[in-house]
């Protein structure tokens, strides 16, 4: 009796180290074959399968048959898989190593290639603007897109830009703000240059007022008056952040930082002697968004709520409710659209349906490779977007 249970010993153990671990695995290296399909089962090629840390890091793609190769120190490790037009996966990957995902309810087709961004959608023609001063005209359609005119503006790097009617204002690093007529959008004209000193990182224009902000501490926010002639007339400094945005909601001017997302609202009916209207800080809150007198704070913890302040009367901001949204939103194209930046993927851009009373949820997601070595969002005019300096159009599956 004691030979027979030797004898089932010994050829078990034969049996387990001569057997990989899984079909998938590599008994010699470890690594192991993950499998990405559809949640119909069908093999989805190009899905990305990231996780680690530093020299653990790991980043693979399926191939044609949905399979990718991950070495050893991958497995039990948490990653996500994602790929355009479907919803990324938080995982831990362990067996059997097979992983399915969902499709979002809508996709973003690819257009073309797209440089810079845009600063005007017309019908059929797009105009953008690049961070090294380089103009581009195109024009598209659902099938397609073609540069037909560029130019250089500005040779500094440009930091934002403003559409008043046919005027094109750049506020560049350190060399002011320019002044383009686009009239005729193939043929761009210079009509002013505000040779405003120091860095003009964001900027805001109420008439003949700009207001300008850097990422300085003391005397972040300087406003000046300004003529045709490019003449102007610093009015007034103040503030003590890192100013990110500046919106002017008639003679209020809006002041944004990601320190604690005030807003911060000063009265400039008098530009010479700004009044400090609002200073809340929102700890919990990263920045905020404005659209129209509408200010969106996005949390700072994955998966809170969002937070809107009613600004329509700017000198008495007030908490107008909370909602959810899978992004951190970035852009509210229209009463019923945003454009965000996943939970999961910080990098993948959403296109997202919904409102201030239900929330928002994505219904198309670009998340490739692309995205993350350029602009990721780039300006857009429903169903056209810009993403990873590519235009894409939004449709039904």
């Amino acid at each position: 009796m004691k030979r027979v249970w030797l004898f089932i010993a010994v050829v078990s153990f034969l049996t387990s180290a001569c057997t990989p671990t899984s079909p998938g695995e590599n008994p010699e290296t470890g690594a192991f074959s993950v499998k990405v399909t559809s949640i119909s089962g069908i093999a989805l090629e190009g899905a990305a399968i990231e996780g680690g840390v530093d020299w653990e890091s790991f980043s693979v793609k399926t191939d044609p048959l949905g399979k990718a190769i991950l070495p050893a120190y991958a497995s039990l490790q948490g990653a996500v898989i994602h790929l355009d037009n479907y919803f990324p996966v938080l995982v831990t990957l362990k067996r059997p190593y097979t992983y399915s995902l969902m499709p979002t309810p809508r996709r973003l087709r690819p257009l073309g290639g797209i440089s810079g961004e845009a600063v005007r959608f017309e019908t059929g023609l797009l105009t953008t603007v690049g961070y090294s001063g380089a103009y581009h005209l195109y024009a598209f359609d659902t099938a397609g897109v073609a540069e037909i005119a560029t130019t250089q503006l500005s040779s500094k790097a440009i930091k934002q830009t403003r559409m008043v009617a046919d005027t094109l204002w750049l506020a560049t690093h350190d060399d002011g703000l320019y002044a383009y007529s686009l009239a005729d959008p193939y043929n761009p004209q210079m009509i002013q240059h505000l040779d405003i000193p120091g860095n003009c990182a964001v900027f805001a224009l109420n008439g003949n007022i700009v207001a300008v902000g850097d990422f300085g501490g003391q005397d972040s926010v300087r406003v000046f008056s300004f003529h045709d002639d490019g003449s102007f007339q610093e009015l007034a400094r103040f503030g003590d952040s890192y100013v990110v945005s500046l919106e002017f909601l008639g003679d209020y001017l809006v002041v944004g930082n990601y320190i604690d997302s005030h807003p911060t609202i000063y009265d400039l009916s008098n530009p010479t002697n700004p009044v400090l209207r609002y200073n809340d800080t929102e700890p919990d809150y990263w920045y905020g968004v404005l659209i129209g007198t509408q200010l969106v704070l996005n949390p700072r913890a994955r998966n809170s709520d969002h937070k809107r302040i009613d600004l329509t009367n700017p000198a008495s901001p007030q908490i107008a409710g909370i909602f959810p949204a899978d992004s951190e939103l970035i852009s509210f194209p229209d009463a019923t659209m945003a454009v965000g930046r996943y939970n999961l993927v910080g990098s993948a851009v959403t296109v997202l349906q919904g409102n201030f009373s239900i929330g928002y949820a994505t219904t198309a997601v670009v998340s490739g490779e692309s995205i993350r070595l350029s602009n990721d969002f780039g300006g857009c005019a429903p169903p056209y977007f810009i993403i990873g300096n590519r235009l894409w159009i939004l449709e039904d599956r």
